[in-house]
């Protein structure tokens, strides 16, 4: 009886899926990468060997971590992470070992640059690192803004009731209207 009007209908089903989108919006940081990665399909087979390298080692830590956009969520959630001494004992080194562990695996190191000890050579040019080395200075930098930020300090509480991390010899961040 409307045989036109199924294409339409159809048509205007697909539209409305296509703007609602399912994909996780990471931070610009975090979507710099998944862009870069997903370039290239290799990069993107690389990362994804990467985790399962990494998992196959049975590291408590990367259990979580099964796919490429379970990774970037932890990476993207890292960023704007709130330390908490009660969670357990170190787990901001817990958190960045699982971080750095995935970017060690060899399908991904072959996108870094090589780590020189003479700081000189690298650092001050930093146009000559590859582009993955140039994002995880970046994504260091970005994490050390936030760390340095009064909002990365809201579970203070938690250290200050812990004798063993003397909190009295710390500096307590400030707002930057305050400096």
């Amino acid at each position: 009886m409307f045989p036109s009007l199924f294409p339409f209908m159809k048509n205007l089903w697909q539209g409305l899926v296509d703007g609602f989108s399912t994909a996780p919006v990471y931070s610009p940081l975090v979507e710099d990468l998944k862009r870069w990665i997903m370039l290239d399909s290799k990069r993107r087979i690389n990362f994804e060997t990467a985790i399962q390298t990494a998992r196959s080692s049975n590291a408590e830590e990367i259990k979580d971590i099964d796919c490429l956009e379970d990774y970037l969520r932890f990476v993207d959630e890292q960023l704007h992470w709130i330390p908490t001494e009660a969670v357990r004992p170190k787990d901001m080194l817990f958190r960045l070992r699982k971080m750095w562990f995935i970017l060690d695996q060899p399908s991904i190191a072959i996108y870094q640059s090589p780590i020189s000890p003479d700081p000189q050579s690298q650092l001050k040019q930093p146009d000559r690192l590859a582009w993955l080395s140039r994002w995880m200075v970046q994504f260091s930098n970005e994490l050390g803004e936030f760390m340095d930020s009064p909002a990365s300090a809201a579970a203070l509480d938690t250290f200050k009731s812990n004798p063993a991390y003397n909190i009295e010899d710390y500096l307590e961040p400030r707002q930057v209207e305050d400096l």
